[in-house]
């Protein structure tokens, strides 16, 4: 992924936007995207070459969307759900639209366990990440007559995940599982917050935010005389946030803050 096309699978995976223009760093417009409560998300027209012909698809809505840091190129992957498909015929390679910003690599990312303070930074601890955004979309739920295609594609619960593998260390992620310094508490688990950070220089930056984040998870299995890991996994949930200009506050358990050189999605 890069800067620019992220912030657009970013908003057709979560519905909420608003854009600021020249509201980041120097010249940098900014774009705030959030899980919006309605359960029709934007949609889009997807094209896809195929040496012959175009393939079209239309009514296009983002399922799931992975987005992993494990070395080399932060990657994203997107499940996507289409209301029907048409040919059409293949666009001239200077016809396309590519990206001139550089792939984010796994060095450009840091990540914040427990708040915003540089003291937070969890970055050497963390082995690898991914964040899953699913948004249980069912074409079925969206057919109606006269038509073989459906009219809509609502999405069910949205659920918003994140698991880690971190070095092994401490036992603070497990005591934080627990709620409790020496095992489980009765109350359950402690809440954190986690936030997750792309630097791709002068094209811009990314911070994708959870401020209610809870351990689904925390594991340490050995296993022979491998290295011990801690595997880790989580889940967002809903909070009040409020957005840049300090009079609009959302619901919402994702908030992804993108500044970058792209007019409004």
């Amino acid at each position: 992924i890069d800067i620019k096309t992220i912030a657009f699978l970013l908003k057709w995976a979560l519905g909420g936007y608003k854009f600021t223009n020249e509201g980041g760093i120097g010249n940098l417009n900014l774009h705030e995207i959030w899980g919006s409560e309605e359960n029709i998300l934007p949609s889009f027209c997807a094209r896809l070459g195929k040496d012959l012909f175009e393939h079209v698809f239309h009514g296009c809505c983002i399922n799931s969307l992975q987005i992993q840091v494990e070395g080399e190129f932060v990657l994203a992957t997107a499940d996507i759900v289409a209301a029907k498909d048409s040919r059409a015929d293949i666009q001239e390679i200077t016809e396309l639209l590519l990206p001139e910003e550089y792939p984010l690599a796994f060095h450009e990312v840091t990540a914040k366990l427990g708040g915003t303070a540089a003291s937070n930074d969890k970055s050497a601890d963390i082995k690898s990440m991914t964040l899953n955004i699913t948004n249980n979309i069912s074409a079925d739920d969206g057919r109606g007559i006269g038509s073989r295609h459906p009219y809509r594609l609502p999405a069910d619960e949205r659920e918003v995940t994140v698991s880690k593998n971190l070095w092994y260390e401490d036992i603070a992620q497990l005591q934080t599982y627990w709620g409790d310094d020496d095992g489980p508490d009765a109350g359950g688990s402690d809440e954190t917050e986690l936030h997750i950070m792309m630097d791709a220089g002068e094209d811009g930056n990314l911070t994708i935010s959870l401020p209610r984040f809870i351990y689904t998870q925390v594991q340490q299995q050995p296993s022979g005389r491998d290295e011990l890991v801690q595997a880790t996994a989580g889940r967002a949930m809903l909070t009040d946030i409020m957005l840049e200009d300090g009079t609009t506050e959302i619901e919402t358990d994702i908030y992804a803050r993108v500044e970058n050189g792209e007019d409004e999605i």
